[in-house]
Formats: structure tokens, sequence, C-alpha cells
């Protein structure tokens, strides 16, 4: 017995005036050129926490990435500027904002001046400096006179310092000391308490100081201080009290101390002690240097002092002891393999960037051109993990997915060592491009991973395959919080196994992994993997294809053809045969696991090497269409973009839509009028064009422009260039248009936010008389039900919240099949035909 579910109906006056297909003007949300670890840190709004300013030396861009209470990628970066180069900020104008001084031309020294509404001013040149490459800018009250200076090193390798003139400028530059060639300044303090600054300087593999002299007014001959550390790896405190700095350094595995004093007779400063302080902190000598030493001081005379380095190769740790009264304690790991997957760490610095008062810590890296930046916020709470605040994504696939666990789908993007989603937020609003690290750094993962996101256990989250062609697939499941569990991995036997997709084969609920390769023959074979209810996978298996003498696919697509309730695999081939090339479409039938292939169009010629082919009810006839179109990689030379019309029985007619190549399309009633459009795009001699079909009759289709605009990539033959999506991101009932544009050193994700009108809907006052039809069950799951009496006709339709009509139908049946919908609110509507009397009802896909 059916349960009826009384509620109150809702009545409602549509007005029949169709919206409009509009979109705003294109918004760049991630853009590779926007990717660069040379970063600035300064709290450039002054609201109490440090932002980023990064600077590209290739691209020349430069943007500020602002701190939102901790959170990096609230917003996207704000592009500032191109051909600037800043290289350290500094209050110039005194106004309280923190200025970016620039260098240009290896002659001139700039300034942009902070606007204090997160934009820079125009470029000032401030004075002329002859420099090289870089200058080495060091920001330092010099003087003491409360404004900060600027220390600088020119072409010959000496220091000059340029004092802050207090009203907007910089003095002429004054020679300090000669740095030598490829040394640096280490650090800038009082070494010897008379009050003025000293110069600690790297020198080759040693460490000098310059002390000035005050009765001579210049530096003295420099003093070795016999220490032999790499550069990041010097601390600088007064352990003894003596009104000297001593140096902690490291050696053979070790901390040691270099205790000073100063000899009144012979006037020169001599070491009373070297000892080794802190022992077993042991570092890899061989492979990646990179070490620091950071000091904090906690008052009275106590200091904790963290030590950064490759302990063995490929692991990263953070050592903490602390010095109380001169006393060393011994050194306990505190953030235990910070390093992700084999890249190349580098910019270690301790900071506070959540502005919590704890002790934050951040590295970068740029290997293989993956420009990331990491942080780890208080790194003595062991529960805290390493974060990821920017890193490359090669955008290619959209993935519409749960990824980070707060049951919202995000727009997923990326492939080869980089996994990123733009979240979306309450509000309809999308975050800045947030990244997943919980992946490559899973020591499981491979150096280039190469990531696919598939939901392997109905669980809502998208799970990661890194799957590397010939090799093996390797499974991780999302737990969520950027948490990934590694399952297992898929060894792939054949060699040219190229392609893995992900489809329910067996019919059981679960995606299988699917694997496409190529035989002596150059023709395609099948292996699969099972999926078992989602907790693992068992071991390849052929996937027998009956009567398939012609699979050579290019493309592939998934779907129920034959409404037997398993899924079909549509191929698309392209071969050579009795000496002219073939483009073939077959339907693989699927009957329990094997496929029985007929083929259901074949044409001679046309270039479909790089054919792509996509399924959907076009004419929503209830019947599923087809579409072939080629990414060709010579923009001069089309293809034809063909639909393929069913008539019900899986026969089909082609019809040109226009003789084009084209890149992706996706399907949508974007004006409401019960009819999809066609949205596509395609490239033209480093031009994107975005445009869409419309069709009355689904013959003859016309074509409107939404935005053009140019961009160049990097391979000579890319197959695909990217991706489209449609996607309501901002839950106004309009869905949205992304597009992203992939190659290996480019990468642009751009939206046009859809402002087309849509039907409009008034409420009236409820009319009891209407309320004698029941709708059941409501809230719903495939289908709903009426109360039909016998004989009676009805018109029905189902709108979208918004008024959009999805479906129109006249039946006397009583029961209505809406599995295809996604979960929400629509709107039902019921036409008595005889009496015209018309409920419409709101109903719930749960």
């Amino acid at each position: 017995m059916k349960k009826i579910l009384l509620f109150s109906s809702m009545l409602f006056i549509f007005n029949t005036v169709f919206g409009q297909v509009n979109f705003e003007n294109k918004i760049n949300i991630y853009d590779y050129d926007s990717l660069s670890v040379n970063i600035i840190y300064d709290d450039f709004d002054l609201d109490g926490d440090l932002d980023l300013i990064k600077h590209g030396t290739s691209s020349g861009n430069f943007l500020l990435q602002k701190n939102e209470r901790g959170d990096f990628n609230t917003n996207p970066s704000k592009f500032l500027g191109s051909g600037i180069n800043p290289i350290v900020s500094l209050d110039l104008n005194n106004d309280g904002f923190p200025d970016l001084i620039t260098y240009k031309q290896y002659n001139t020294i700039g300034v942009l001046y902070n606007l204090q509404n997160d934009t820079f001013g125009e470029e000032q040149n401030v004075q002329s400096f002859n420099g090289s490459y870089t200058i080495h800018p060091i920001k330092v009250d010099y003087n003491s006179d409360g404004f900060m200076d600027l220390i600088t090193i020119n072409n010959n390798n000496d220091a000059y310092v340029l004092l802050n003139n207090q009203s907007g400028g910089l003095e002429p530059a004054e020679f300090l000391i000669p740095v030598g060639t490829f040394n640096y300044i280490h650090k800038i303090e009082d070494f010897d308490n008379d009050g003025d600054l000293d110069f600690y300087i790297w020198d080759y593999n040693e460490l000098k100081i310059h002390l000035y002299d005050e009765d001579s007014d210049s530096f003295i001959q420099p003093t070795n201080l016999n220490a032999t550390s790499s550069l990041e790896s010097f601390g600088l405190i007064d352990l003894d009290g003596n009104g000297y700095k001593d140096i902690l350094y490291m050696k053979n595995g070790a901390v040691w101390a270099k205790y000073f004093n100063f000899d009144a007779i012979t006037e020169e400063f001599i070491v009373l002690n070297d000892l080794m302080v802190v022992d077993h902190i042991p570092f890899n000598t061989n492979y990646e240097n990179n070490r620091s030493i950071y000091i904090e001081n906690e008052g009275s005379g106590d200091y904790s002092v963290y030590v950064a380095l490759l302990t063995t190769e490929s692991h990263h740790n953070i050592y903490k002891f602390n010095i109380q009264n001169g006393v060393f304690s011994n050194a306990e790991i505190v953030l235990a393999n910070f390093e992700i997957n084999s890249f190349n760490l580098n910019q270690f610095n301790f900071l506070d960037l959540n502005n919590d008062s704890n002790l934050d810590f951040t590295f970068t890296s740029n290997f293989n051109e993956n420009k990331m930046i990491f942080i780890n916020n208080d790194i003595n709470n062991p529960i805290d993990k390493t974060i990821c605040i920017q890193q490359l994504v090669r955008p290619n696939d959209f993935s519409v997915i749960d990824m980070n666990g707060d049951g919202v789908n995000d727009i997923c993007v990326g492939t080869q060592n980089g996994l990123g989603f733009f979240e979306k937020k309450t509000g309809g609003e999308l975050s800045g491009m947030r990244n997943l690290i919980g992946v490559i750094s899973n020591p499981n993962a491979s150096t280039y991973t190469i990531n696919h996101i598939t939901d392997i256990n109905n669980d809502g989250l998208g799970d990661v395959i890194d799957f590397m062609g010939g090799n093996y697939a390797k499974i991780y499941k999302n737990l969520g919080n950027d948490n990934f569990e590694f399952i297992q991995s898929i060894s792939l036997t054949d060699n040219l196994t190229a392609d893995i997709f992900f489809v329910d084969i067996d019919s059981d609920g679960f995606k299988d992994f699917l694997f496409s390769g190529r035989d002596e023959e150059s023709r395609t074979v099948y292996n699969w993997s099972r999926n078992n209810n989602g907790n693992n996978f068992d071991d390849l298996q052929p996937l027998p294809i009956n009567n398939g003498d012609n699979i050579s696919s290019t493309s592939l697509a998934f779907a129920d053809f034959n409404n037997d309730n398993q899924i079909d695999i549509l191929d698309l081939s392209h071969y050579y045969k009795n000496n002219q090339w073939y483009t073939e479409v077959s339907i693989l039938e699927n009957q329990n696991g094997n496929l029985f292939a007929s083929s259901v169009a074949l044409f001679i010629g046309g270039d479909y090497g790089r054919g792509h082919i996509k399924t959907h009810d076009f004419d929503q006839d209830g019947d599923l269409d087809f579409f072939i179109y080629n990414t060709n990689p010579n923009p001069y030379y089309d293809t034809k973009f063909l639909f393929f019309k069913n008539d019900g029985n899986n026969n089909f007619e082609s019809i040109v839509i226009e003789d084009l190549n084209i890149e992706d399309i996706e399907f949508y009633d974007g004006d409401g009028d019960g009819v999809n459009e066609i949205y596509a795009w395609n490239y033209t001699s480093y031009n994107n064009n975005v445009f869409y079909y419309t069709t009355t009759d689904y013959l003859s289709f016309s074509k409107v422009e939404i935005d053009s605009y140019s961009a160049s990539y990097d391979f000579s033959d890319p197959n695909p260039r990217g991706d489209l999506l449609l996607y309501d991101y901002n839950n106004d009932g309009k869905k949205d248009l992304f597009i992203d544009n992939f190659s290996p050193f480019q990468g642009l994700i751009s939206v046009y936010n859809n402002v087309s009108g849509t039907l409009d809907i008034e409420d009236i006052v409820n009319d009891n008389n209407l309320n004698q039809l029941q709708i059941y069950p409501n809230p719903f799951l495939h289908s709903i039900s009426w109360n039909n009496q016998e004989g009676k006709i009805y018109d029905i339709e189902l709108f979208s919240i918004n008024g959009k009509s999805i479906l129109k139908k006249t039946t006397s049946e009583k029961k209505l099949d809406l599995s295809f919908l996604t979960k929400g609110i629509y709107l039902f509507s019921l036409k008595n035909k005889s009496s015209n009397q018309k409920s419409v009802y709101k109903i719930i896909k749960e």
C-alpha cells in the first residue's frame, strides 16, 4: 500500500516570456602566469597579518595574495601589473603602509607607492644604481633615525647604503664595504654592542665580520669568525652574556656554539670556546643542503631554537631545542617529514602567518616548473599539517564533486603533479584555487603523478587515481580535509596501455576501471579491474568484445543505449583499411560484462584522428543521440562537427552542424525555451572562440558568439587543449560557463557568469478547490504519482525552481519517471485538458 504524503500545494501564474542567454565578461580565476615563488612578506593592508607579493621573473607579473585570518585562498590573487620587478617592501613615504621598491634595467631603483586600497601606484624612478641581475636588497634602520633605509650591492660586489630622506625618497648611495664575488651579507647586527651596526659576510666557505669603527667612521679589517656552516645555518646570540654575539652553526650532524670575547691587550676578538652543544641532528650532505636556524627570544635569557633541514634523502624534519641561562636541552622533532614528494625545497621562513602568536613555517618548491608555496601553521602543534597555498595545476578535465568533505560539490581540476579545486561557499561564491597535496605527499605516490578524479566507494567524495600509462594505477580514497588513504596499486601488464576510464561494467552500482591499449596490429584492446564495493579492486582481466574487428578507438562514451540497466560503450574508431581512412562508430552492448559490437555509423575520409564522441538526449525524445567533433592540431584545417540523431531504434541520422574544429561541447537550455543549446569552444591560430548553437528543428543550427580571446599553447599537437563545464556555482538557478586552457607550461581557468533572464513566476493565493490532486511521494527518489481519475487527460510540465521548462508531456497515466533529475526543488504543473484547470506543486528530488 502506498503512503500518500499530504502537503499544501502552491499555485503559481507563469508569465511565458522566455529569457535570453547572456554571460558577463570572462573572469580569470586561475592563471599559470600568477604563479611564482618569488615572495615578499609584509602587512600591505595593515590588518594585522602578513600578506604576499608574488612576482614572476619570467612572466614579469606581480600579484597581491591577501591573508584573511590565516587563509590565503579566500579570494584569488589580485593582479597588480606586469613588466615590474619588486625586490623588497619598504615604507618610503612614511604613511605606515609598506611600499614596494623595484629594480629595473640594471640601473634604476624605483618605487610603487601603496595606495592603501590593495593596489599600488605607477612605478616611479627613485635614483640610478648600477647593479647586476639583482642587487640583494636588505632593509634596516641603518642610522637609527626611525626610518627604514636600504642596503644594496652593486655590479662590483660592493655594499652601499641608501638612506631614507624622510620625505618619500632615498639619499644617494654611500659606499660601505666590499662584499666579494658570490658572497652574501648574512646578517646586519651590532656584534660588539657599541651602538653601531656591523656586517656578517658569508665569504665562500667561512663567516667574516666587518666591524664599524666610530673613530675612523669606517669599517675595520674584517674578522674571520672561523665558522664553516652554510649561509642559512648561522644563529647569532649572546650565549654567555658578556656583551658579544656568539654563533650557533651546523657541523657533523650537530649544533655547535662558538663563544667570543674581546682581548683588550691585543685589541682583537678571540674565541673563548668552540663546543658541540646539541647532538643528534643529522643532515644529508650529499643531496640538498638547504637548512635554516631560527632563534626565538622567550625573554629572561631563555630561547627556543628551531633547525629545519634535510635529514636523509627525501626526508625533512624540524628540530627544536631550548636554551635556559646558557644551558642547552636535547633536540626533539616538532615537525616530521614536511617534504612533499621529491621536490626541491627552499626559501625556508619562520613566520606567524595566521596571526595567532604561534610560530608558522613556510617553504617553497620550483622543481620541474612546479611553483608551490607551503605553510605549516603552528609547527609546535603535532595535529597541524603542511598545507599548500599555491600549487601548479595543469588544468584539463573538470570534475564537479565534493573534494573537501563538507557535503557541497566543488569544481576540481588537475592533471600532472597538481590537484586543485574551487570550493563552493555559502552565498554562492567561489574560493580561490585550493590545493590538495594529500596524494603527492603520500610515500606511495609517483614522482610525476597523473591525477584522475572519481568516486570509487559512493560516499560522495572525489577519490584520486594516480594513473601512469603502461605501468600502474594507484588508488587513494578521499577521507576529506586533504586526507587521502592509499588503497592499492594495480599493475598493468600491457606496456601499451594508454588510457583509463571509470564505468560500472558489472552493473553492481560501483565504478570499475577500464583500461585501453593497443595490440600488435594497432587495434584497441580492453582490460578491466572489478570494484569490490568500494573496498578494493581485482587484478586485471580482459574485457571481451565480440564482432569488434575494426575497434581502433580514439574516443569512448558511456551510456545505457538499450535500456537494460547496463552501461554500454559507444566507440569512435579511426583506422586505415584498403588504402583509405575510415571513421566508424560502434555500440558495444554490455551483456553481463561481455561486449557485443554493432556498427551504427561508418564513413570514409574526414580526419578524425583527434576525434571525440559525446552522448546526450539532445532532442529530449527519450533516446540517446551522439556528437562527433575533432581537435585538429592544424587550426587552419577544419573537420565537420556532426550530430547523430537517434530515431528510437538506435538508427542514427547524420547532421552537419558546422565545418569546424571543436575542442569541447556541453548542453544546456540557457534561455528556458525547452530546447537545449550546444555550447562549444574552438581554437584557431592563438584565438579561443567560445559560442553556442541554437536550433528549433534539430536539423539546422544558428551560431551565437559568446567571446573570443587570445591564448597560446606550448604543445604543437595538444589533445585536448582543455575542457568546458556548465555548472551553477552561485545557486541562482542558471548554469555558468567555465573553460580551462591547458598546455605543459601554461594554464588558464575562466568563468562566464550567467546573467540570462528567466521565466517569471508570481505567487497567488491558494485555491482549495485545486487541491483535489495529491502528489506522492514528496520528497521522492525516482518517480512521482498522482490520484488521477479514469479517463482524465493532463498536460504536464516540469520546471526548475526558477521557472525554466525541463519537460512537457500529455498523458492519461498516473505516474512520471523523474530519475534523470538531479537532487533539488522543482515545480510540477498539471493541467486538466477538459476543464483547463491547472495546479502547480513544489516537489523535491532526494
